[in-house]
């Protein structure tokens, strides 16, 4: 149960820092996704590639729109559509809708399809290694 603990205290803790634009998030969501990587699970997967994604939007956002895809895939694979914070919900669908204004319609289905191609373990392989780029 400990790793489990550890990914909602680092997703919450990350959910807290975004609502603060708080720089510390890109590290806490590393963090996380690491740790779902090193684990091999996928619970709180969905919040830790959105979180990664809101993350990666402003240098990477190619990348951050094939997590976003992503998480929403998953996020609807696991009947977890609630499971959003309210607190970023706002902030979500504006950072999506940024990113889809950014690459255009078919930029935005480009990365919808590539997302629809991985698997959930491929897609946080794919989240990590975009997260340590940003943090080197």
């Amino acid at each position: 149960e400990a790793p489990r603990v550890l990914m909602m205290a680092l997703a919450r803790a990350a959910q807290v820092a975004v609502v603060g634009d708080d720089p510390a998030m890109v590290s806490l969501v590393g963090r996380l996704v690491r740790l779902l990587h090193a684990k091999g699970v996928s619970y709180w997967a969905d919040t830790a590639l959105e979180l990664a994604a809101l993350g990666l939007a402003g240098k990477l956002p190619e990348q951050a729109a094939v997590i976003f895809a992503a998480s929403q895939n998953l996020r609807l694979e696991l009947d977890d559509v609630g499971a959003e914070a309210a607190s970023l919900g706002e902030r979500v669908q504006g950072c999506r809708m940024q990113l889809i204004e950014l690459l255009g319609p078919e930029g935005w289905e480009a990365a919808s399809r590539q997302a629809a191609a991985m698997t959930v373990a491929e897609t946080i392989g794919y989240a990590l290694a975009a997260l340590d780029t940003v943090a080197d």
